[in-house]
Order: C-alpha cells, then structure tokens, then sequence
C-alpha cells in the first residue's frame, strides 16, 4: 500500500477514534436525587411522586392523551370506539415484551384489559375477536379511555417481590440501599442509557459530588446548590403539591387541640427556616384542583379545651436537620400556650421511610407533602384511608364518603364528592394545611429539546431528551 494511503487512513481512523470517545466521553446518566426513596415500585403505587417519577420512565400506559384532547397509543397496533353504545375495541401489539422472558402476549393482555375494565366498571364484558379484543359496559363510558392514560392502569408484571416492570424505555435493573437504577432498552447515542435516582441524606453523607447531579428537583428547593441557578435552565412553576402537618394522634381531642393551637405561620417558619415566602390554602388541596382555597386553615384554640388536655403529649418526627433550635423554641412555647407538650423525634428521610407507611407509626405528627400527578382530588386523600397510608386508625366516616365517589364517573359530581371529603377530613382533624410549594425547576441547559408542558417540569420523560 502507498504511503500516503497508509498516512490517510491512519488520519481517518484517528478522527473515528476520536469522534467515538467524544460521544461516548458525554455522561449518558441522568442522576436524581430524591428526599426518600420507595421499597417497591408498581402501577399500584403510582400516586406516590417518587414512584410516578419512575414509572413515568419504565412504564407506558395504553393510552396517552396528546395536546389534552387526543388519544394515542404506544401499545396498541389499532383500536376503536363506539361512543353511542359505550364499546371499544383494542389490538395489542405483541411484538412488545416487558423483559426476554415475558412478551405482551394476546393472552396477557386479555387478561389485563379485563381486569383494569372492570376496575373501572364492574359492567364490563370482554369477548376476543382474533387477537382484538372488544370491551363492552352497560351504556356510554366516555371517560373510559381518560382512565386507560393513568399509570396507576398501566399494563406491568411482577418479577421480584421489589418492583414490576413495564414497557416503558427503561427497565428497572436495581432497587435498594438507597438508590433505584434504570437501564434504558435500546441504548442511544445522543440522550440518556441509565438513569440513577439516589436518596439524598446518603448522597450527603457518602460526600457525592453535586456536578454530578442532573435533577436536584426532587429535593426542598432551599436544598438547591446555589450555582445551580447560573448553570442550568430555570422555570418557575406553582406544583400541584401542598405541605401539610399530618395528625396521627389516636384521641380525636388531642387532634382537634393541634389543629386549632399549632400557629400555622409560625410552625411552617420554624420547620423551614430557610424559606422565605409561603402561599397559603385553607385545605388539603393546592390552588389548581377544584375545592382549593387560598388563605389560612380556620382554626379556635379555646381555652376550654386546652385546660382539659393539660398535661397530655404528642410526637413530632422531624426529618430535617437544620431546624433544631427553631422547632424546639416552637415546642416549649406550643406548652407554654396549651399545657400539651410537644415532643420532637429527630429522624433522616431513610429512617423515616421504614415504618412509615405500616402502622404503629413512630409519629403522632409529621410533615408530609401530598402531591398530585393530574389536577384532581383523589389524590389528596386516599393516604387517609389507606392502610398504608398516614394514619394508624380508620375513617369510617371518610370511608363511607368514599364509596359515592368509587361509582361516580361524572366530572362536576365527583368534585363535589371530593369537597365533602375534604371537609370531613378537615372535622376528624388529621391534617392542617401550612402551604403550597411554588418552585423554580432546574434542567441541564444542554438538552437541547426540552419543552415544558403539562406534566413535564415535576415528572420529565428523560427517554425523549437529546443533546
């Protein structure tokens, strides 16, 4: 060969060598840290935001609903609707698979399709029709395919007692020891192959390097490393999210006492001290989900009460670690005011998280946020009534409210529904509003198509960003 010919291809390898480990040398991890991290990830689960953070990225349900007004699917090979007699029919496209074992079989399906129907309607009858199958209720069910586009009914399969997986881009390849690993399917060259959710008190503590970090929105803003203003791309939003004192006190007396005696301005200053602006709701619901009121809870501290309860106590567990002095001069003035000490447990997140969703729970009162993924009720108050919710004794009255919404699928009634749960919450004491979070969202600026819309700036789909 001549020598100039070796000399050009040598420069040609060298610039393919180069060029390779330039794609290969950009970090192809979206890192996340999270304030808690869960134990098990399902559909099931979904209303918890940390969870929907995951599933929205190894999950797919079997409808999307684009622009607000457009159903589309990524499951289905067709489908089709009679809205007149409320039947629909859907082809699944079995070429899919949840992992090499485990395809999205005819068979799965159909038993999928069946159960998550009848979820929604006990009426429902599904016949196959070669491979298509035809789900028919009782009469119109327009919001059907509304309810197809929740992950909570995303099609998924169990495959360890710690997690389920979907068909999402991502699968689920590691969960626990304070961190959740997601490999993406098919690997791409200019976006990110894994993404890394670590809880945040151990990413403290093991000294992680913040330049690591891509998503710091999932923790307190307060906890934000300043640089990252400068660094990264910045969006203001008010979240469908508000902070809330949590009551767990078995004597509904005792509940009513820290629900009317807990100075909500002071209280919320003294747990956050850093946070200098507060947006005040008058209950469990944010401004943007019907029922909402802007403005402080009601609350009568009367001295009748207070003298009754002298000498009583309840358990605060606090799980942040710069408010020490602040909440315990709130505590000794809570006694001074009440005769009812306040007695505060100082935990971590982690700590936290064992024993937080089983009862007996180490806690009389806590500081919870309560989040929702879509602009409605219901997710506002089922951590009430589940038993792996807040609260270690049942509503049978909030339960018996429940029931009406369980059967009702009209939008207008079911908000009404909605309103008088929230008040009866408000009457068992269970739950004192402080806030609703107003944040700034924080995005690597090297994404080069980000599009903020509805549902992106708290739960991004990281399989769709590029650079």
């Amino acid at each position: 060969m001549p020598e100039h010919r070796k000399k050009i291809l040598t420069a040609l390898s060298l610039s393919a060598w180069l060029f390779s480990w330039g794609c290969a040398s950009k970090n192809q991890e979206w890192v996340v840290l999270s304030n808690g991290l869960p134990e098990k990830i399902s559909p099931e689960l979904a209303s918890r935001s940390v969870v929907y953070y995951i599933l929205r990225q190894t999950h797919e349900p079997l409808f999307r609903l684009d622009d607000g007004e457009n159903y589309s699917s990524r499951l289905l090979k067709k489908w089709a609707r009679n809205i007149s007699d409320g039947s629909f029919e859907f082809c699944p496209d079995t070429a899919l698979k949840f992992n090499e074992e485990t395809p999205f079989s005819s068979e799965l399906f159909e038993k999928y399709i069946s159960n998550i129907a009848r979820k929604y309607d006990a009426s429902a009858k599904i016949t196959d029709n070669r491979g298509c199958f035809k789900v028919a209720f009782a009469g119109p069910r327009n919001s059907f395919l509304e309810f197809l586009t929740q992950y909570e009914n995303a099609p998924s399969v169990r495959v360890s007692e710690a997690f389920e997986q979907g068909l999402g881009p991502f699968r689920i390849s590691r969960l626990g020891g304070g961190e959740a690993v997601l490999a993406r399917r098919t690997p791409v060259s200019s976006g990110y192959n894994k993404i890394i959710l670590y809880e945040y008190g151990l990413w403290k503590k093991s000294g992680g390097s913040d330049r690591l970090v891509s998503d710091f929105n999932r923790i307190p803003p307060q906890d934000v490393p300043a640089w990252v203003s400068e660094k990264y791309s910045s969006f203001n939003n008010v979240t469908l999210k508000s902070g809330n004192l949590i009551i767990n006190h078995p004597d509904k007396r005792i509940r009513e006492l820290i629900y009317n005696c807990v100075d909500v301005r002071r209280f919320r200053q003294a747990f956050l001290p850093s946070k200098k602006d507060f947006y005040s709701i008058k209950n469990v619901f944010p401004m943007g989900v019907p029922g909402a009121e802007p403005g402080l809870a009601e609350q009568t501290c009367g001295q009748p009460v207070k003298a009754a309860l002298s000498g009583s106590r309840f358990t605060f567990a606090n799980w942040r670690d710069d408010n020490l002095k602040q909440l315990s001069e709130f505590a000794a003035d809570f006694y001074k005011n009440t005769g009812v000490k306040m007695e505060i447990i100082n935990s971590t997140p982690r700590e936290l998280m064992k024993n937080l969703h089983k009862a007996p729970r180490p806690f009389n009162a806590i500081v919870m946020y309560l989040d929702a993924i879509r602009s409605e009720q219901a997710a506002f108050f089922e951590v009430f009534l589940k038993s792996d919710g807040y609260l270690d004794f049942p509503l049978p009255k909030v339960a018996e409210i429940l029931k009406k919404l369980d059967v009702e699928r009209e939008v207008q009634r079911r908000e009404a529904v909605g309103a008088e749960i929230a008040a009866a919450l408000r009457k068992e004491a269970v739950v004192l509003p402080l806030y609703q979070e107003e944040r700034v969202f924080y995005y690597p600026k090297d994404i080069r198509n980000l599009n903020v819309g509805v549902g992106f700036i708290e739960y991004p789909e990281v399989a769709d960003f590029r650079w």
